[in-house]
């Protein structure tokens, strides 16, 4: 006798399964009721249909209810809400959404595939914001798209998988993006070090990044939000992505034994607590693959597997689900960020024993034009090496990495077995070394007794006064450097063996590791104490400076065409070509640096780098030119430098930073500013801390003191600095000052008139400004904001007065 089998909700779990079941038993009578418009479509394409990527909106329907018949004699009711299950007859109750009609259907086997729905959190102004929108079928998709005719601004809130999508693709779309993040970091699965790119990438792509803080009110129909920073965002729409819970409440309704979060739970053969009932998809309870114990994990990809592994249950099958292990891969503009298995965080929340590695393999082969390094980490139990999981950012074989290594974690592999994997190699798709082996090798090293941390670590150690000791070559230590670290080049090392302590630990890094590593292997044989630090300074960097990026420029507008009578303009010098993509780490940097010293101050050139080397070789430019701009390529950052005067010869002006909130010293200063500019020398007067009160427009209008916790920590240290050093002719001094104070601030007033009128750079630093929460709009208008600490680092040719 043929059974009925009644399917609740399609999409990925629901329609596979109902395909695989037709598959095995072409007798069973298959109902499939979905309450939807669409039984089967591509969820995860709605982002891209929003930007114009995928542009057919007909292509992310991947079935109809006519081919699902047609092809698999399914019976496909859209608009069809089951509201109630009878276990004791073994009936739901349907609504039908066009009639609304209500009937049952009697069912041998049930199978539920409601999913997961959007969270709804409960904030003030929410219910019935009309311009906040969430995105999961083709009916949310199609709402967005209709606030984007007179969009220019989108609010994206939360930066898990969904979220960082729609950012992407809205931003691609030309508007103005914030995207707001409760978590110090974006997309979940990934340890804090392996997402820094993402947020470097995400502030390099012009979206305003707020980490660390919540939505707590909508206003406007949800284009006012308000954050638990206390700041606003003035949008015109807003997208709701922080997280999805099970859609459970039928089967609560039906008696079911629900798990973790309100979960179905299953058994392994993914049936419920009536075996009648199977449950697939993201609304079920399932098992940790590597460690066994109980999650939820929202993924298209094992929603389809458990459909066909029910399938294959129901029709008679001996299977079993062994568990998720939460492969997981997301496209970040330029960047892939992937992951498989248990990260650091879920470790040490389990008080579990691992050992993290931290590498920077090359995508393909150094010398194959625009190879990268990837960012990969994996960690594992040291005791023997099995694997708890791994991650992996790049610019491409991301997920090939990724896919290799949860391949291992399914079969069983260790981590030293990683370096007996043969894997596929050529110049352009991967590197004789893959970066899956390399992890072996890595694995195989510190099992053998050679120490390891990862360069995370670095400002610990150096507040601890350990010595650390950088390998990198000169032009790398010039392009940035930890002031902490002994400098002693790689290749220098063994001519200078002298200069090191052997009563102390070592701590080793390079840019990466792979130098450290060699460095480490020569004084481990010479008796020292040594530690590599993986990672490197670039990983170093990289969490340290993710959110300092600056967005890159959007591609050229067309030129107007200068009117008939206008002279034509003298053509830009042409630029000079350095293609470092095909060198490998030190490479680039080494070579920027070897043909800017060789050439003649104002010479143009265009600079062609590996992305994955961006921040090396900004850092090496920034204090040799006179113009520095950068573009994004495919898989490259394009810069375009006009060379400065090299720093020998006389200084090329004079810089004055005032942190004094004394006028008198400042209108001397300024004085001494305005006489200089007049012998026809560069002046730049730099106005920070408590100096910024004589660029207010109205300094006495409201107390001056900080607003930020910088700024109160600032401002502590200076009262500390002045109770320690002030002695009495020094307060009397001071007394003075405060009672001649009216005078004095008439004095600045004419000497910054004075200083304008001479042509006196007045630049106001912009740390300073966030510290007292002052935007350009409180300053005088002919002051202009500056970073104060690449100011100092680009301008070193000025003569520096601090006052």
């Amino acid at each position: 006798m043929s059974k009925k089998i009644i399917i609740v909700g399609g999409v990925a779990g629901g329609a596979s399964c109902a395909a695989r079941l037709r598959r095995l038993d072409e007798a069973a009578e298959i109902i499939l009721l979905e309450r939807g418009n669409a039984v089967s479509f591509a969820n995860c394409g709605l982002p891209y249909h929003i930007s114009g990527c995928i542009a057919k909106r007909d292509a992310l329907i991947l079935q109809t209810p006519e081919s699902l018949h047609s092809r698999f004699n399914l019976d496909v009711r859209l608009q069809a809400t089951v509201t109630a299950i009878d276990r004791a007859g073994k009936r739901v109750h349907v609504t039908d959404g066009q009639t609304g009609k209500t009937y049952t259907e009697t069912y041998d086997v049930l199978v539920l595939s409601p999913g997961a729905e959007p969270v709804a959190p409960p904030i003030q102004g929410l219910d019935g914001a009309k311009r906040v929108h969430r995105l999961r079928t083709l009916a949310d998709m199609d709402a967005i798209i209709a606030d984007l005719p007179d969009a220019k601004h989108a609010t994206v809130i939360g930066g898990g998988f969904i979220g960082l999508e729609v950012a992407e693709n809205l931003r691609e779309r030309g508007l103005e993006v914030a995207l707001v993040e409760g978590a110090a970091q974006v997309l979940a699965p990934l340890d804090p070090e392996v997402a820094a790119p993402l947020h470097t990438e995400l502030v390099s792509q012009g979206i305003d990044l707020r980490l660390n803080t919540q939505v707590t009110a909508f206003a406007d129909d949800g284009k006012c939000i308000t954050l638990a920073d206390g700041s606003d965002l003035h949008t015109d729409f807003a997208v709701l992505a922080i997280g999805v819970r099970p859609e459970t409440d039928l089967a609560k309704a039906a008696g079911l034994t629900l798990g973790a979060r309100d979960a179905i739970l299953v058994n392994d053969q993914l049936q419920t607590s009536d075996p009648a009932i199977y449950a697939i998809g993201d609304a079920i309870q399932v098992k940790d693959f590597v460690l066994g114990y109980d999650t939820l994990v929202p993924l298209a990809g094992p929603a389809n597997r458990q459909g066909k592994l029910a399938a294959d249950h129901i029709c008679g099958r001996p299977v079993r689900y062994q568990g998720t292990l939460g492969s997981s891969v997301l496209k970040c503009f330029r960047l892939t960020a992937a992951s498989c298995g248990n990260n650091e965080k879920t470790l040490q929340r389990l008080d579990l024993p691992y050992q993290a590695l931290h590498l920077y393999p090359s995508d393909h082969a150094g010398y194959y034009p625009n190879a990268n390094a990837l960012l990969l980490k994996v960690l594992y139990r040291p005791s023997d090496g099995a694997l708890y999981g791994a991650q992996c950012v790049g610019f491409s074989e991301v997920h090939k990495t990724i896919d290799t290594l949860a391949t291992a974690i399914y079969g069983g592999l260790s981590v030293y077995d990683l370096a007996d994997l043969e894997l596929c190699y050529a110049p352009p798709y991967s590197t004789a070394k893959p970066p899956v082996n390399f992890a072996g090798y890595v694995a195989q090293n510190i099992r053998d007794g050679f120490a390891i941390r990862p360069a995370t670590c670095l400002d610990d150690l150096a507040a601890s006064d350990a010595y650390i000791l950088d390998v990198r070559t000169p032009a790398e230590y010039k392009a940035g450097h930890l002031p902490e670290a002994a400098f002693i080049p790689l290749d220098d090392l063994r001519d200078r063996l002298d200069e090191l302590p052997t009563d102390r630990t070592i701590y080793i890094h390079c840019a990466v590791g792979l130098r450290g590593y060699y460095a480490a292997r020569l004084l481990t044989q010479k008796g020292y104490d040594v530690v590599n630090l993986g990672g490197g300074f670039r990983l170093y960097k990289s969490v340290k400076d993710q959110l300092k990026a600056k967005p890159l420029p959007a591609p050229p507008a067309a030129a107007t065409p200068a009117p008939a009578a206008a002279a034509p303009a003298e053509p830009p010098a042409a630029e000079s070509d350095i293609d470092v993509t095909g060198l490998q780490c030190p490479g680039p940097v080494v070579e920027v640096a070897r043909r800017l010293s060789q050439a003649p101050a104002g010479s143009r050139w265009r600079i062609i780098a590996p992305a994955g080397q961006a921040d090396e070789i900004r850092r090496a430019c920034t204090p040799l030119a006179d113009r520095l701009t950068e573009e994004a390529g495919d898989g490259t950052t394009i810069f375009h430098l006009t060379l400065g005067a090299q720093e020998t010869g006389a200084p090329k002006g004079l810089s004055l930073i005032l942190y004094t909130a004394d006028p008198q010293k400042i209108a001397a200063a300024l004085t001494l500013a305005a006489n200089t500019r007049s012998r026809g020398i560069p002046v730049d007067a730099v106005f920070a801390f408590w100096g910024l009160r004589a660029l207010a427009k109205a300094p006495d209008a409201a107390p001056f003191v900080p607003r930020s916790e910088l700024g109160r920590r600032l401002s502590q240290a200076a009262d500390l600095l002045d109770r320690f050093h002030l002695d009495k002719a020094d307060r009397l001094a001071d007394r003075l000052r405060r009672t001649a104070g009216e005078r004095g601030r008439d004095a600045l007033t004419q000497a910054l008139s004075d200083a304008q009128a001479a042509g006196v750079n007045l630049l106001a630093c912009g740390l300073s400004m966030e510290a007292f929460a002052l935007s350009s709009g409180d300053l005088i208008d002919s002051a202009r904001r500056i970073d104060l600490p690449g100011y100092l680092q680009r301008d070193k040719r000025h003569t520096t007065l601090f006052i």
